[in-house]
């Protein structure tokens, strides 16, 4: 917040003791030579205290902080010095008053305020450390304070939960590792540990999760931030409840002090529930408004779509404004199987959004030999050869259909909620098939080179680690197949590209590789700094 250009080493300390100079807040006096500033009148000129949810477990006996009022030097709340000029001022003695549910208000390992007690009386000589607690995301209220002839009221504000996105840095890729009569990915996750380093993949053991390789659909990672606060925050979906399959995943590998898990909705899930079907789209604007946190986007329809209950809470969170593409002519019905965006330093926005084009396709396979073997597709898709593929009359005016009633239109979407336009915009072939196990809605015939995972470093290039389509013989490499040849020119020249095999564990299975992977991120952009209007107040 701003500071008078005249305020000293006191008052910046005194105004908003954050929790990284906690230690330095006793020693809030000048040095003796320096003029004398005892920060009476920059603390009366105090607006506002932001805080972070105190939804952790810092001590560790299994109950989330703020349940547990015996939590003493928790590292999760907000700090108010008041000095003890203004307690001298005030006659050694300030009336409180604390407005808003959900907030209290310690003071020396007690607490002082809160619902119940909304009053009390803050009386000494010296500077006192008023500790504010929240009980959830973005909930606000007051604290009065008033003491002689000066009052003061302090707005109180929690943060709203934001979801990370593509363009943030990646800490730690996860896996699930299987590998039992046949079924395995060990290959791809040894691919994966080569290419990102051993510390960076966790490969938990399949055999602990029911052989659940679907880690994208189960968790959604985010943060909740204030100035000198930070919490990371793990979405856990409804998808796989009561302990089944992925469900203790988050508790076995992710619970920590500074972590919480939370799970908005219950009762029986529908495939839209999965978190591959929950996506953030990078920074961008539309219709005037900027997004500097990026959008949060969630596939349905107005006749099926995910919980309502997380999706009222994602949008009552405002920085990051959710939208809804139709999702529903999918087969498994997730927006990562169409669309994806991947950092691009050469783009006006620095990203770009990748759509499915099954006119590529075709242009692509109409171009190589019909007589070359596709073995890959042999047993799964029932295509021996290219030339049998691209002579399927059927597939490809079914593909027409695909893109011009359902993907274009959801295109527009995507380019009026982001601001887009073609030239954000990379079209990259892919085919789709009906699938009879679902009511012939579209499944990928083609890897779904789209749905794939990317790894953001700082300073350095991005990974893309994406399907590998094996439309080639078997006795050619990578090297040699056109169609990766073809998806390298359409990249972002920046980003460095790795085709991945999962075909048994993962295409087989009706996923991809971003399926089967989920990525935990560094924080993004502040959210009171850059995203403050979206709250409804000034920036």
């Amino acid at each position: 917040m701003p500071r008078p250009p005249s305020a000293h080493r006191a008052a910046l300390l005194g105004l908003l003791c954050l929790p990284a100079l906690a230690s330095r807040c006793d020693d809030a006096t000048p040095d003796s030579e320096a003029p004398r500033d005892t920060g009476l009148d920059s603390f009366w000129d105090t607006t506002e205290v932001l805080g972070i949810p105190n939804l952790d477990d810092d001590d560790e006996n299994a109950v989330a902080d703020w349940e547990d009022t015996a939590h003493g030097d928790d590292d999760d709340l907000a700090t108010l010095t008041v000095p003890a000029a203004v307690l001298a001022d005030a006659g050694g003695s300030l009336a409180l008053t604390l407005t808003g549910t959900g907030i209290r208000v310690w003071l020396d390992g007690a607490v002082l305020l809160d619902a119940e007690h909304p009053t009390a009386t803050l009386a000494g000589e010296e500077a006192r450390l008023l500790r504010i607690e929240f009980e959830d995301f973005l909930l606000s209220g007051t604290l009065g304070i008033s003491g002689g002839d000066r009052s003061l009221d302090v707005a109180l504000l929690s943060s709203p939960l934001v979801l990370n996105h593509h363009l943030q840095a990646g800490t730690m890729l996860y896996v699930i590792a299987l590998s039992a009569m046949g079924y395995s990915n060990a290959a791809m996750v040894a691919d994966l540990q080569e290419i990102l380093g051993e510390e960076r993949v966790l490969a938990a053991p399949g055999n602990d999760f029911g052989q659940d390789v679907w880690i994208q659909d189960e968790i959604e990672f985010a943060h909740a931030r204030a100035p000198g606060l930070s919490m990371e925050v793990v979405i856990d979906s409804i998808r796989s409840q009561g302990g089944r399959y992925l469900d203790h995943f988050a508790e076995d590998y992710l619970v920590q002090p500074g972590v919480a898990v939370r799970t908005w909705g219950s009762g029986a899930p529908n495939s839209l529930d999965s978190f591959g079907n929950l996506e953030i789209a990078p920074p961008g604007a539309s219709g005037g408004v900027d997004y500097p946190l990026g959008r949060i986007y969630q596939g349905g329809s107005m006749d099926l779509h995910p919980s309502a209950v997380l999706w009222d809470f994602l949008n009552a969170q405002a920085v990051q404004a959710p939208y809804r593409p139709d999702s529903t002519w999918l087969c498994v019905g997730h927006v990562d199987e169409f669309t994806s965006f991947v950092p691009d330093p050469s783009a006006p926005r620095g990203f770009r959004l990748l759509v499915v084009d099954a006119a590529l396709a075709w242009a692509l396979l109409d171009s190589l030999d019909p007589a070359m073997a596709i073995p890959k597709y042999t047993s799964a898709h029932h295509y021996s050869t290219i030339g049998e593929l691209v002579s399927d009359d059927a597939l490809r005016a079914w593909n027409e259909d695909i893109q011009r009633d359902h993907i274009e239109p959801e295109l527009e979407l995507y380019m009026e909620s982001m601001g887009l336009d073609e030239g954000d915009v990379v079209r990259v072939p892919g085919l789709w098939e009906e699938n009879s196990w679902c009511r012939n809605y579209a499944l990928a015939l083609i890897p779904g080179m789209v749905n794939l995972a990317v790894f953001t470093e700082a300073d350095a290039p991005a990974k893309l680690l994406i399907p590998d389509p094996f439309l080639r013989d078997s006795d050619m490499t990578q090297e040699e197949d056109a169609f990766l040849a073809y998806w390298d020119t359409l990249m972002p020249q920046d980003d460095e590209r790795y085709y991945l095999d999962d075909w048994s564990v993962y295409h087989e299975g009706w996923g991809e590789i971003h399926c089967g992977t989920n990525i935990r991120r560094e924080p993004g952009a502040d959210w009171w700094e850059s995203a403050r209007q979206l709250l409804g107040g000034e920036e």
